[in-house]
């Protein structure tokens, strides 16, 4: 009876998981009939891509890789929930009450501050800009191996 309430379960996540892509990629600034979805998806499946389309192009080109990669995100963000929670034998368990979070943003702060004041070019922004994340990533790690 368990099992087949996990399947059953599983089934209408699945589905509505389905539906929500399908409509993802139906909505938007430039609307896209649900068949039209289905015929570009036919001819991307058959080998008759029609690159010129531009419905075509907002599918393949901007949101399948948007919703795909929102799918990668929540899936990575569920797994490293399910890593602390494992890990510290704690239900509970999440970056804040550890205060991971903290020791990221400290390590952000400390990017911003020094790194802008110390390089002006503008020439090095999108390397200042980098910066900030890795300097965050760093000190939650170091905060992590802190209290783990």
């Amino acid at each position: 009876m368990k099992k087949q309430k996990f399947i059953i379960c599983n089934s209408v996540l699945l589905l509505i998981l389905l539906i929500t892509i399908l409509l993802s990629l139906s909505i938007g600034s430039a609307s896209i009939s649900i068949k039209s979805i289905f015929d570009s998806m036919l001819e991307l499946i058959s080998g008759n891509y029609n690159k010129d389309s531009i419905e075509s192009q907002i599918i393949f080109d901007i949101r399948l890789p948007r919703i795909l990669l929102a799918l990668l995100v929540g899936g990575t963000l569920a797994l490293s929930g399910f890593v602390f929670q494992t890990i510290f034998r704690n239900p509970l368990a999440d970056p804040y009450i550890l205060g991971i979070s903290s020791g990221a943003s400290l390590g952000a702060v400390l990017s911003i501050f020094f790194i802008s004041s110390t390089i002006s070019s503008t020439y090095l922004f999108f390397q200042k800009a980098a910066l900030t994340p890795l300097f965050s990533f760093i000190f939650g790690l170091l905060t992590l191996l802190f209290i783990f």
